[in-house]
């Protein structure tokens, strides 16, 4: 692939990251393969020293490091500012708390030299407990129609991880972050990705995501705030016909989250509300045992 612009951008959105940002910028210059690329960090308002970190890369590497600032909109924002402000060929979009793995240029160079075609390329990653517990994620095998890799996506049955997944640019002419998701922001454009592009998994570690209880991803404040604007927002988006016949499906799957999230925090109306919205829209979910056990335990229970 011959272009004046560089394989890869990596776009690091940054929120009070200060203490880690560093090592995430180490990840990328540290590749083991030699490729043309550049790192791009979205400071999205913060109010401690990662101006300073990432400042110090700039005058380093003033050609592959640059820092970009933005008043406090969220991760989905920073997104949509990285896309704009880059020009790879492929965008990788690398959490300020996570690192690539010295091989991951090399690894999805490969893949795109034999699958030139595919909007996704979707490696294995591992995750990093503060414990020091670590384990490896496949990314698992994708059926061959794309609208069943669509469902098989909706029903969480692929690892994936933010860092261990670049992007043909391409696919961000008809396809943005929603600004308005604090959370599970990057689930309707990846499905959407699947939807209307090919798509290739490659099970080898492209990252490593640091787990702990004070990052975004362990934050269920979310959850209701969202309600459903997460469904809403996957199913706006241009879809085969095929697609939409699981709306109703995934609809329902939200709901018994979030009579879940209820049940286990004990409050027994919002749990019911929910797990009723759940039944009406997709009446077979009914079925699944293991919400309808807690269900009949809730109203049973004193």
């Amino acid at each position: 692939m011959t272009s004046d612009k560089p394989l890869f951008s990596v776009v690091i959105p940054c929120y009070n990251y200060g203490h880690s940002v560093g090592r995430a910028i180490d990840s990328v210059l540290n590749q083991t393969q030699a490729c043309s690329f550049d790192v791009t960090v979205i400071d999205d308002g913060s109010c401690d020293n990662s101006a300073d970190v990432v400042g110090q890369y700039v005058e380093s590497y003033q050609t592959q490091v640059r820092y970009i600032h933005q008043d406090n909109s969220g991760p989905a924002a920073a997104r949509n500012h990285g896309v704009d402000a880059t020009q790879g060929q492929y965008l990788i979009f690398l959490d300020a708390d996570d690192e690539l793995t010295p091989e991951a240029f090399s690894i999805f160079s490969a893949a795109i030299g034999a699958h030139p075609e595919a909007g996704l390329i979707v490696g294995g990653h591992d995750s990093q407990h503060d414990s020091g517990k670590r384990r490896y994620h496949s990314p698992g095998k994708l059926p061959s129609d794309r609208v069943q890799v669509f469902h098989t996506y909706l029903q969480n049955k692929l690892g994936m991880a933010n860092g261990a997944i670049a992007m043909k640019r391409q696919v961000f002419d008809d396809i943005r972050y929603t600004p308005e998701l604090r959370q599970s922001e990057d689930i309707p454009v990846f499905a959407a990705i699947f939807a209307n592009y090919p798509a290739v998994t490659v099970d080898q570690s492209t990252a490593i995501i640091h787990k702990h209880a004070g990052s975004l991803r362990s934050n269920t404040h979310w959850a209701e705030k969202m309600g459903f604007l997460l469904v809403d927002e996957i199913f706006k988006h241009e879809l085969p016909q095929e697609c939409y016949q699981y709306e109703r499906w995934y609809r329902s799957q939200k709901g018994l989250s979030l009579f879940r999230m209820y049940f286990l925090a004990g409050d027994k109306l919002k749990a019911k509300e929910y797990y009723h919205q759940a039944i009406r829209q997709y009446p077979k979910s009914i079925f699944r045992w293991a919400y309808l056990r807690k269900y009949i335990k809730m109203l049973f229970k004193s």
